[in-house]
């Protein structure tokens, strides 16, 4: 037997963020193991994060007009 669930809508909101959390943190660990400069890498993670969910939206968005792959 599959018992299946699904998330309740605070645990994805809350599962999106810790996940940009470690993204913007792998992206500032990263930039400063690469430059060594922790002013430098933590503007441009967190310049980096914010684009990324900004774009990442638009990306949903456009993929609302999409009917492909939908059943009724």
């Amino acid at each position: 037997m599959i018992f299946m669930s699904r998330d309740s809508y605070k645990r994805s909101v809350v599962k999106s963020l810790t996940w940009r959390v470690i993204a913007l943190l792998l992206t500032i660990i990263i930039l400063y193991l690469t430059t060594g400069d922790a002013v430098f890498s933590g503007t441009v993670g967190i310049l980096i994060n914010v684009l990324k969910t900004i774009v990442y939206f638009i990306h949903e968005r456009i993929w609302e007009l999409v009917n492909w792959g939908r059943e009724e």
